[in-house]
């Protein structure tokens, strides 16, 4: 008589979005850190003991975008006392009272941090990233990763960039950890949820066949296959 296999669990390398007691094992040893010794030799012809000027090794610490000596002084809360538990919003903790707080400190971060905000690519982070999107193309996105989960391999993005050709690798991962996850997060906060997933609970991968062949499926009319499971590598156990 047949006996079922059953499904292993779908590994989640994002857990540690959301779980603060998640320490991830750092590898130690020659095979990861490369030990480099003193160097015992002549000095360079060129660059001998005690020759090197201010202006010779200031080139090497790059260009400065953003000088702390002209920061202003912030006029907000003080560090540790935390955020104040309202607000002046109609409604405090909704999607606009959030989005308005969030527009507020991205304008003074903005003015605080003058052109080095666009050279440090604030403005291509969080939901600034959507308005890079129709609302249909983020809604077919959105059904496709809910489709084939990222915890399960990188599947959705081959048919993604099928689906938008004009789109590109990183338009597609910058729509999802700047979108997609917040997102998810944030509907889940909101439901009083102690515990936020960032995984997704969808329709699970259709089992492999015995001939070990994946059977296909279509999300929006784009074909998808199931995602194979992804191997447990460094920076992903416990302490």
């Amino acid at each position: 008589m047949p006996t079922q296999v059953k499904k292993s669990a779908p590994v989640d390398r994002f857990n540690h979005i959301s779980d603060d007691k998640l320490q991830l094992a750092i590898p130690i040893g020659p095979r990861f850190q490369a030990d480099v010794p003193d160097w015992t030799g002549p000095p360079h012809k060129n660059y001998p003991h005690g020759a090197l000027t201010t202006s010779d090794s200031s080139k090497w610490l790059g260009t400065v975008i953003w000088s702390m000596d002209t920061t202003p002084q912030s006029e907000g809360d003080g560090i540790g006392k935390g955020r104040p538990d309202s607000c002046s919003c109609a409604t405090p903790g909704s999607i606009l009272c959030v989005k308005r707080h969030v527009a507020n400190k991205t304008a003074l971060l903005l003015k605080n941090l003058g052109p080095a905000f666009q050279k440090w690519k604030f403005h291509e982070m969080g939901e600034a990233v959507a308005k890079l999107w129709k609302q249909p193309e983020q809604q077919k996105l959105t059904n496709l990763m809910k489709k084939i989960p990222f915890s399960e391999g990188e599947d959705f993005v081959k048919p993604a960039l099928d689906y938008f050709p004009s789109k590109s690798r990183k338009d597609i991962f910058s729509f999802y950890f700047n979108v997609y996850i917040p997102r998810r997060m944030s509907i889940q906060s909101r439901s009083g949820s102690m515990m936020v997933d960032t995984d997704d609970e969808e329709e699970k991968s259709k089992i492999h066949s015995s001939k070990g062949s994946r059977k296909r499926d279509r999300v929006d009319g784009v074909p998808v296959y199931s995602p194979k499971v992804v191997k447990t590598r460094y920076l992903t156990g416990r302490r």
